[in-house]
């Protein structure tokens, strides 16, 4: 089954190679949870000149029963992208190890 991954940029172009790479790295988390609908990655960048990580990443998994969001900052869209991915999978192992503790 494969997941319906929407990669969108708020006011800000995104490149092909980040687009494809949030695609194939998105793709992944399907591992750690078989029933995710569709996942939503929101890029944006704070314009502010004071504010060292301007570029943000937000990530929103459509489960089953419920969503999972996380968002991180960073100075490039790709670290950013890395980050929120970790802090995704974490949740996500911590959700398929509760349920499967309730099993």
């Amino acid at each position: 089954m494969s997941i319906e991954i929407l990669v969108r940029g708020r006011n800000v172009p995104i490149h092909d190679d980040v687009g494809a790479a949030a695609r194939t790295k998105a793709a992944k988390l399907e591992r750690f949870a078989h029933d995710i609908h569709h996942i939503e990655i929101d890029f944006s960048e704070v314009r502010n000149p004071r504010v060292a990580n301007c570029q943000i990443c937000e990530l929103t998994i459509h489960l089953k029963h419920g969503a999972l969001k996380a968002h991180a900052a960073a100075t490039r869209p790709a670290a950013a992208l890395d980050l929120v991915l970790d802090k995704a999978q974490h949740q996500l192992s911590r959700l398929k190890d509760k349920r499967v503790d309730h099993g």
